[in-house]
């Protein structure tokens, strides 16, 4: 692992207000994309308070179930911000006297649910709690109207990481980004 960035430096860069760059937006502020034609989205996004960038990430995979990984990280030392994970597993590593408590119930263990990967200094994004004991807003995703789950849970990623533009999903496989323009 990289340079170990302390914990108080990830929430501020997670408050920082975010806009989509690179990417031709509707009337500069909506970003239309298709997920029936690409599996994932990858954006670039810029913060006015510093001189660097964060990527975003989102991947559909409705091939293994509805799985779905929304994932935000500053690129200067490419240090993981937040990642959520519908419908995967991940097993945390046994706990350690400097994790915060809040994971030690979930230490050593498979997480077999929706989760969410938060920063913990020195040990980047090794650590999730499930959505369930979480504060983010959707807690799960499932192929029951996937189509209203995954904008959702989408928009309210967008809130938690404060990116002020607005993306909206599509899937279509009869609308080309062209027609969007």
């Amino acid at each position: 692992m990289g340079k170990v960035i302390q914990k108080s430096e990830i929430d501020k860069w997670l408050n920082l207000e975010k806009h989509i760059s690179g990417k031709k937006l509707i009337n500069g502020k909506k970003l239309i994309f298709n997920f029936s034609k690409e599996n994932a989205l990858q954006l670039k996004l810029s913060s006015n308070e510093v001189d660097f960038t964060f990527e975003y990430k989102i991947t559909l995979n409705t091939l293994a179930g509805c799985k779905i990984s929304m994932h935000h990280q500053e690129n200067k030392h490419y240090t993981p911000i937040v990642r959520i994970d519908y419908n995967g597993r991940h097993r945390n590593p046994p706990y350690k006297d400097n994790v915060p408590m809040y994971f030690k119930e979930f230490s050593d263990m498979w997480i077999n649910e929706s989760h969410i990967h938060i920063y913990v200094e020195g040990h980047g994004s090794n650590w999730a709690i499930p959505l369930s004991k979480s504060d983010f807003l959707i807690k799960s995703i499932d192929n029951t109207n996937i189509n209203s789950n995954f904008a959702s849970a989408v928009q309210a990623f967008n809130e938690y990481i404060n990116l002020k533009n607005e993306i909206e999903l599509i899937r279509d496989p009869t609308v080309y980004f062209d027609e969007l323009d």
